[in-house]
């Protein structure tokens, strides 16, 4: 690809095609990028039911010694804290994922856009 022949393509042309070409690999690194977000928050949904689970053992568990007097109204009052927390960690979780799936489709789209304008052809060949 010859970046300098300005007898087929102005050179405002040439550097918008150079443009393109830039973009291309930022919008790659992007989806990337994307991919990782995507995999960090499968992997927090993946935990979050253990999560929930444990606090809902925990839960139960106190509930059962606070009639005997084992376990003070403060004890019961955390673990219930902590049991809605993990509730809403769940859900989170969820939302985090799907954001990151949308996120990466849209970088892939953009790069997708992108490429159109310069896949297959070099600057010499562009319509640009």
């Amino acid at each position: 690809m010859n970046r300098l022949n300005h007898t087929q393509c102005g050179g405002v042309e040439i550097r918008r095609i150079v443009a393109y070409e830039g973009n291309d690999k930022a919008l790659t690194a992007q989806v990337a990028g994307r991919e990782a977000d995507q995999a960090r928050a499968a992997a927090q949904k993946a935990s979050a039911p253990a999560d929930f689970e444990k606090a809902g053992v925990d839960l139960e568990r106190r509930k059962a010694l606070v009639g005997k007097g084992s376990v003070s109204g403060d004890e019961l009052t955390a673990v219930e804290a902590a049991y809605r927390t993990a509730e809403a960690n769940l859900a989170a979780t969820r939302a985090v994922e799907a954001g990151a799936v949308a996120a990466r489709d849209a970088a892939v789209g953009a790069r997708d856009a992108n490429a159109a304008l310069i896949s297959g052809v070099g600057i010499d060949d562009n319509p640009e």
